[in-house]
C-alpha cells in the first residue's frame, strides 16, 4: 500500500518539502544543512517507492508533477499537524526553558528586538527566541494556528482564542532632512496645506487607532493626493526623506536608531489632531499559553527594559 510506503519512508518528507517549497535542491540543501547529494538521494528512493515522479526539471528550476503536487500539500498539513502535536507533548506550561517562536514587524525586528535581545543576554535571562518578521494578518493567522508562540505588533483584531498584552505606546511624528534645500520645509511647522504639497513617507499598510491602516488616515486628511510612494516599511521612509523626496511620518520611539546617519528633523503639522497616529504595541498569544512560564518571563523582561527607558 502506498500509505505504507510512505510510513516507511517518512524521514525523507521533509526534504521533499523544502524542495518542493524552493524549487530549488540548493536552496533547500541551504536549509536543511545537508548537502545536495544526500538530498538527491532522499527524493530519488522516495520517487522509487512510490514508482511516481514527484519532480521534472524545466528552464525555470524544478518543477512538481501532478502527483507532486498531490504529495507537497498533503505533506505541508501533516507536518503542521506533527509541529503541533509535538508542542502539545512537550507541555509548554510546565517548561523552565524555552525556544520562543515570536513575530513581529520588520521595523521593530531591526530596531527593537536587537537591544530586548542584548538586554536578556545582560541579564542572563533563560529565554531563547526565534524571531521572524511578517505583515500583521499573516502573523495573527499564524499565532492563532500555533505555529508562532507569540506576535508583538500593534494590537491586533482580538479573537475569542487569543489574548493581548499592552507592552508600550508610541506616537508617529512627522520628519524631514536636517539639511532640506526646499525653503518651506526648513520651517519648524507647518499647515496642514503646507504639507499636502509633498509627499508623505511612511508604511502605508501600517495600523494606528482604532485598527485604521495609515492610509486611510492620511487619505481622510487629504494627504494622498500626491502620494505617489507606496512604501511597506519605515526604513525605506526615512532614507527618502533623508534624500528631500518628502516628509516621513514615523514612529518616535524607534527614531532615536532609524534617524542615525540619515541627519532627520522633527516638524510640527498644525491643524492636525495628534491623537490620530498614536499607537500600542502588543505581545499577543494563544490563550493556552497564558501559563506558559516563557511567555510570562517574556512579558516581565519587556516591561522592566520598558521601565528603564
Amino acid at each position: 500500500m502506498v500509505l505504507n510506503m510512505l510510513i516507511q519512508h517518512f524521514e525523507k518528507i521533509p526534504a521533499f518539502v523544502m524542495v518542493a517549497y524552493f524549487r530549488s535542491i540548493t536552496n533547500a540543501s541551504r536549509h536543511l544543512s545537508l548537502s545536495q547529494a544526500a538530498i538527491s538521494q532522499s527524493l530519488k528512493r522516495l520517487e522509487d517507492a512510490l514508482g511516481r515522479k514527484l519532480f521534472v526539471r524545466s528552464k525555470n528550476g524544478i518543477c512538481l508533477t501532478k502527483e507532486g503536487e498531490i504529495l507537497y500539500e498533503g505533506a505541508k498539513k501533516l507536518l503542521k499537524d506533527i509541529e503541533k502535536l509535538q508542542a502539545e507533548v512537550l507541555d509548554y506550561s510546565n517548561s523552565e526553558f524555552s525556544l520562543l517562536r515570536l513575530g513581529t514587524h520588520e521595523t521593530l525586528a531591526i530596531h527593537y528586538w536587537p537591544k530586548i535581545i542584548e538586554f536578556l543576554n545582560r541579564n542572563s535571562s533563560p529565554i531563547g527566541l526565534s524571531i521572524m518578521s511578517g505583515r500583521i494578518d499573516q502573523l495573527c493567522s499564524e499565532v492563532i494556528n500555533k505555529e508562532l508562540d507569540a506576535i508583538l505588533t500593534v494590537k491586533p483584531n482580538l479573537k475569542s482564542n487569543i489574548r493581548s498584552i499592552l507592552i508600550y505606546s508610541d506616537t508617529l511624528e512627522f520628519y524631514t532632512s536636517q539639511h532640506t534645500n526646499i525653503n518651506i520645509l526648513k520651517k519648524s511647522s507647518l499647515s496642514l496645506d503646507d504639507l499636502k504639497e509633498f509627499p508623505v513617507l511612511t508604511d502605508s499598510q501600517a495600523h494606528l487607532a482604532e485598527n485604521k491602516p495609515i492610509s486611510k488616515i492620511l487619505m481622510d486628511l487629504g494627504l494622498l493626493k500626491n502620494h505617489y510612494f507606496k512604501l511597506n516599511s519605515f526604513q525605506a521612509a526615512a532614507q527618502l526623506a533623508a534624500k528631500d523626496l518628502g516628509v516621513a511620518l514615523l514612529p518616535k520611539k524607534i527614531i532615536p536608531e532609524l534617524g542615525v546617519g540619515l541627519s532627520l528633523k522633527k516638524i510640527n503639522v498644525k491643524g492636525i489632531d495628534k491623537k490620530k497616529f498614536k499607537h500600542s504595541v502588543y505581545l499577543t498569544f494563544h490563550q493556552s499559553y497564558q501559563n506558559h512560564k516563557g511567555i510570562k518571563n517574556l512579558i516581565e523582561t519587556l516591561k522592566k527594559y520598558e521601565a528603564i527607558l
